[in-house]
């Protein structure tokens, strides 16, 4: 395979972990990290951009389309753009709306992030990615998708709005649970059941994710009604509840 210069753009929890795949995965491969500036929202060197084959902003995604509109102008024509924002819909809006025709992007969500990558010992077997071809040669599409595979990687294909809607009741609910083990400060006991040791799992890996989960639920628009949802199925068992405690008493 050509050798690639790939430039990842955000050195957060999640840039990190992507320099660090690449250290694993990427042999043959130039990789380089780009970050904002002391006290400010731009990006620097953005004007080296123009060297790199592909970019990948791993960034928060209040800050995404702002990112792009600093580096879009930078980036030369056939550049590949990899979206890893955990909301899909958003993202592959601004790209569309922001990246000139002769800038190529994927849509990507990987189902996974540097609490589990560690617990997994930073191999990507049986993880899973998220991958949809947004604008981008046929052929080159199916390549990335054979790159990403041979790395163990289990490529769900899966459209934008698809994921979102898939996500809301999925990834939301998790982040959701782990949010509320973590407020609760729920801990081991001298009698835990494995039901309740996968739920300590779930606050383990999502225990610094609480910033995630307001930008799910801000930018996922299917997240309202999961939620309605959530609370709706709540009260019904609290209902339940109280009521046989009441029958029982009669």
């Amino acid at each position: 395979m050509t050798s690639l210069k790939v430039a990842v753009i955000g050195t957060g929890n999640f840039g990190q972990a992507l320099l660090k795949l690449f250290d694993r995965y990427g042999s043959g491969h130039y990789t380089a990290a780009f970050d904002k500036m002391p006290d400010s929202d731009t990006i620097g060197d953005v004007e080296r951009l123009g060297e790199f084959d592909v970019v990948i902003p791993a960034v928060p995604i209040d800050k995404f389309a702002m990112v792009m509109q600093q580096i879009a102008p930078h980036l030369s024509p056939g550049t590949t753009v990899v979206d890893v924002c955990t909301i899909k819909d958003h993202s592959s809006a601004a790209l569309a709306a922001i990246l000139p025709e002769n800038i190529f992007y994927v849509a990507t969500h990987p189902l996974f992030g540097p609490e589990s990558l560690s617990a997994n010992q930073w191999n990507l077997t049986g993880l899973k990615l998220m991958y949809w071809p947004s604008r981008i040669d046929a052929s080159v599409s199916e390549r990335i998708v054979q790159v990403l595979e041979a790395t163990g990687l289990e490529v769900v294909i899966m459209t934008p709005e698809m994921h979102d809607k898939t996500m809301a009741r999925s990834q939301f609910l998790s982040l959701l649970v782990g949010a509320l083990l973590v407020r609760m400060d729920v801990s081991s006991t001298a009698m835990n059941t494995r039901s309740f040791d996968e739920l300590l799992d779930v606050k383990a890996t999502t225990r610094h994710d609480f910033g995630i989960l307001l930008d799910v639920f801000k930018y996922n628009e299917h997240c309202s009604d999961v939620l309605v949802e959530l609370q709706d199925t709540l009260q019904e068992i609290v209902d339940a509840l109280q009521s046989n405690k009441g029958a029982e008493k009669k």
